[in-house]
């Protein structure tokens, strides 16, 4: 659901006198918190206790705040970009103010949220070849790909994805698409990721998703990111959750399906076809709203021809 246009003007005052009344009601800080961490956990109050001027809908702008509580802008934005984590705050493009989106946190623990957009699109310079955008109604047994997503986010150890999953995800209708990314060898093109994105749009979105994923496809355009797509049909500050990492099979009906808009004379598909085991991944694309899980999607990757280097690791033993 894209954001709506901000129906009120901000102003400092309400944040000076809010920050009295939290100051006079509430625990002091812990001692040596950072002042970033002081304002954010004072929005989050004043926007949970649905304080005057503090209600959905209402805007935060950096500059109001900053003077109203009497701080640096840079203390104001990082404390604005923490509640944007938690799923408090949106804004509808990168210049406007900030617009509260819920009452309450919708990513209850926002480390499992990435700060930044994490795309093999903008790190990689090889090809990929896309199917159209399809429509699949589930749950649907006799549809192969609805019960792949229903298994699926049945499989996710995110807990993030179950939370999307339960509320938003457990019916109705959503688009899909499936890529093959490939480089280039002495020998030819040979494919090393295969993926499957469901989206779950409103129906604004989708048509817009559509028309623009059709035209980029019908142009030939085999390097463009999903987040400047997505962005261009209102969604906005997406982030993405944990990517799931284990082994699977392609199945055979997605090997088919590649099989259908790729030419396996000119990408080998091999091992795909054969169905080998490759490394499973897993991940979905996350926006500030009440229905915040945005994307899914699996990958099937060949480990002998792509190597990703992470940083930071999340570890856990079933």
């Amino acid at each position: 659901m894209p954001l709506g246009r901000p129906h009120s003007n901000d102003y400092p005052e309400k944040y000076k006198n809010s920050f009295e009344l939290y100051q006079l009601t509430q625990p002091p800080p812990p001692t040596g918190s950072a002042m970033a961490d002081q304002v954010a956990a004072y929005l989050e109050w004043a926007i949970t206790h649905k304080q005057g001027g503090f209600e959905k809908g209402e805007i935060i702008s950096i500059g109001a705040l900053a003077e109203g509580l009497g701080k640096s802008r840079n203390i104001a934005s990082k404390s604005v970009e923490q509640l944007v984590a938690k799923g408090l705050l949106g804004r509808t493009k990168l210049k406007s103010p900030y617009e509260i989106v819920s009452s309450e946190p919708i990513f209850k623990d926002s480390r499992l949220v990435a700060d930044e957009q994490i795309s093999l699109t903008l790190k990689m310079d090889s090809e990929s070849t896309f199917s159209d955008v399809r429509r699949l109604s589930y749950p649907n047994p006799d549809d192969l790909f609805a019960k792949f997503l229903v298994d699926e986010l049945a499989a996710s150890s995110d807990g993030l994805i179950h939370e999307a999953a339960v509320g938003n995800w457990d019916q109705g209708e959503v688009l899909y698409y499936l890529r093959m990314r490939s480089g280039v060898r002495p020998e030819g093109a040979i494919g090393y990721l295969a993926e499957v994105t469901f989206l779950n749009l409103n129906p604004d979105q989708s048509k817009g998703f559509v028309d623009r994923f059709t035209l980029l496809r019908r142009k030939g355009v085999s390097r463009f990111s999903m987040y400047s797509v997505l962005e261009q049909c209102g969604l906005t500050d997406l982030r993405a959750g944990r990517t799931q990492v284990s082994i699977g099979n392609p199945p055979g009906f997605i090997t088919h399906e590649l099989e259908g808009f790729i030419n396996g004379r000119t990408i080998d598909m091999d091992d795909y076809l054969a169905g080998k085991t490759m490394l499973k991944w897993s991940y979905a694309l996350f926006r500030p709203d009440t229905n915040p899980m945005a994307t899914f999607s699996v990958c099937f990757v060949r480990p002998d021809l792509l190597s990703v280097f992470i940083r930071k690791l999340d570890v856990e033993l079933k």
